[in-house]
C-alpha cells in the first residue's frame, strides 16, 4: 500500500458532519492532518475494498464515522460503553459492539481485518494484549494506533514494537491534551511489510509540523522527568 501524504490533506469530511449530534465532535472531525487523524482514517479507508475494517474504541463514534466513507468495507466497532456516542443516522457499513472483543469471542475478526484501529484504554496492557495476539496469529494486516505518545504507557508500549512501524503523528493526531499536557500522537504498524509513504510535493509542510511536533514532544519528555523526580 502506498500512503501518498499530500492526498490525505484533499480528504473533505463536511458532508459526515450532519451525522453527528454533538458540536464538539463536529468541529473534530474537520481538523487538518497533524492536529486530528479524521483525515488520514477517511484515506486508508478507500486504499482498501470489500474488507472488514475493525475498531477498538468507539467512543463518540466519530472515528467509525471516518472509516465508513468507502461503503465496499464494513467497518465493526467495539466499545465497553455504549455512551457517549453522538452519531445520527449511523451509515450501515458501520456495526456497533458493546464488550471487550475478547470477552465477546469476536478476536477471529481481528485476524480478518485488513485494517485495524485502536484506541482504548491507553495504559499498555489491553494494546499489549491485541499486539500480541496478532503477532502468535500470523496476523497480516495493518494495525493503526492512536495516542502512542497520550501518557508514558503508551510511549514505552510504542517504543517496544519490534515489527515495521511507522510514525505518522505528523499527519494525524499531533494535537492532544494528555496527563502531562503532551500530544496524543498516531502510529502505523505493518505487519505485511508492504506500505509505501510517498512525501514527494508536501515536504516543505511537513519540515513545519515535524519541528512542532518534536517541540512539543520534547515538552512531553521534559513533563515525565520532572513528574517522576517529584515522586522520587
Amino acid at each position: 500500500m502506498k500512503i501518498i501524504l499530500k492526498d490525505v490533506y484533499f480528504e473533505n469530511l463536511n458532508y459526515l458532519q450532519k451525522n453527528i449530534s454533538n458540536s464538539k465532535h463536529q468541529d473534530l472531525l474537520l481538523q487538518e492532518p497533524g492536529i486530528n487523524h479524521y483525515s488520514l482514517l477517511s484515506y486508508l479507508s478507500k486504499k482498501i475494498n470489500n474488507s472488514l475494517i475493525v475498531e477498538l474504541g468507539t467512543y463518540a463514534g466519530t472515528s467509525a464515522l471516518a472509516l465508513s466513507v468507502n461503503p465496499s468495507n464494513i467497518v465493526e466497532t467495539y466499545d465497553l460503553s455504549g455512551d457517549p456516542y453522538a452519531i445520527i443516522n449511523t451509515p450501515k457499513n458501520i456495526k456497533r459492539n458493546i464488550g471487550n472483543i475478547f470477552n465477546l469471542n469476536d478476536e477471529k475478526k481481528l485476524l480478518e481485518a485488513k485494517l485495524i484501529f485502536l484506541d482504548t484504554a491507553h495504559n499498555g496492557d489491553f494494546e499489549n494484549q491485541v499486539l500480541k495476539y496478532l503477532n502468535k496469529n500470523n496476523y497480516k494486516g495493518i494495525l493503526l494506533i492512536d495516542d502512542i505518545y497520550w501518557n508514558g504507557k503508551m510511549y514505552y508500549f510504542w517504543s517496544a514494537i519490534k515489527n515495521k512501524k511507522i510514525d505518522l503523528t505528523f499527519i494525524a493526531h499531533g494535537d492532544g491534551d494528555g496527563p502531562n499536557g503532551n500530544i496524543s500522537g498516531t502510529g502505523i504498524v505493518d505487519f505485511n511489510n508492504n506500505i509505501e509513504i510517498d512525501d514527494s510535493d508536501i515536504k516543505k509542510k511537513l519540515n513545519k509540523q515535524i519541528k512542532i511536533f518534536y517541540i512539543k514532544l520534547k515538552y512531553f519528555f521534559k513533563s515525565i522527568f520532572i513528574k517522576n523526580k517529584f515522586k522520587n
